[in-house]
């Protein structure tokens, strides 16, 4: 990678923009078809941090797998309090005049409480779907039991992508510890053997790379023991050839 210094050009990587921006040029960076860029500091650092891991952070930010890492995710397992710092007197402040109230004066009625708002029209189609077969979804057959009221007693369905979650809530086990059903029309042959509890339970199933992939990094994020030897850095293929 080259680290020459540029006096006379603008950055390359700012005339892509659209409408392009003329910024001066100070580095010189070597791209993998083997041309030179003339970046500025920003777009130089930019480069280092990126150019070797390009092809995973374009798939990371296509603007689909954002929008389903918005949606994906659960609710903290208890709600922080939020603490206010006290209120410190101000010394030597005036004190407002206390206001005199007639004795006849009868007491201030309290006011009312209005009535809790009715649930969404969201909320109450997702309880109605819980545990149903939803078309187009991919889902699959948990074996446990769920006794709740809208949960319907035959065959409980859950969606791929919340394997992990449903396990936790509904039944405090981890994803991978329950030998979840899979549909006739289903195959789940990209298996993760990254982490020690997916290892243990035969491979962590995903229909394809990049839910593995997507799998390996949340799950490393959430500091799940790995198998002993597997590394940080391992990519969905690495994982599958380990399989």
């Amino acid at each position: 990678m080259a680290n020459r210094i540029t006096t006379s050009q603008t950055c390359d990587w700012h005339e892509q923009l659209r409408p392009p921006e003329q910024v001066s040029a100070v580095h010189v960076r070597v791209n993998p078809a083997g041309k030179e860029l003339d970046l500025c500091d920003l777009c130089s650092v930019a480069y280092d941090l990126s150019a070797p891991r390009m092809a995973l952070m374009v798939q990371l930010f296509n603007a689909e797998v954002v929008e389903r890492l918005f949606r994906t995710g659960r609710q903290p397992a208890v709600e922080e309090k939020v603490r206010r710092p006290a209120q410190l007197a101000i010394p030597d402040a005036p004190s407002a005049p206390k206001k005199k109230v007639a004795k006849s004066t009868p007491p201030a009625a309290p006011k009312p409480v209005a009535d809790p708002e009715p649930a969404t029209k969201t909320g109450k189609k997702a309880v109605a779907n819980r545990g149903r077969r939803i078309d187009g979804e991919d889902q699959v057959r948990c074996p446990k039991s769920h006794p709740g009221a809208n949960s319907p007693q035959d065959e409980y369905w859950v969606r791929v992508k919340d394997r992990h979650s449903h396990a936790v809530r509904a039944h405090n086990m981890m994803g991978p510890e329950i030998k979840y059903e899979l549909p006739d029309d289903m195959q789940l042959g990209e298996k993760c053997f990254v982490h020690k509890v997916c290892a243990d339970n035969g491979g962590y199933g995903h229909p394809n790379k990049q839910s593995l992939a997507t799998h390996i990094f949340k799950s490393n994020q959430a500091g799940w023991e790995k198998t002993p030897g597997a590394d940080a850095t391992e990519t969905a293929g690495v994982a599958s050839e380990a399989a």
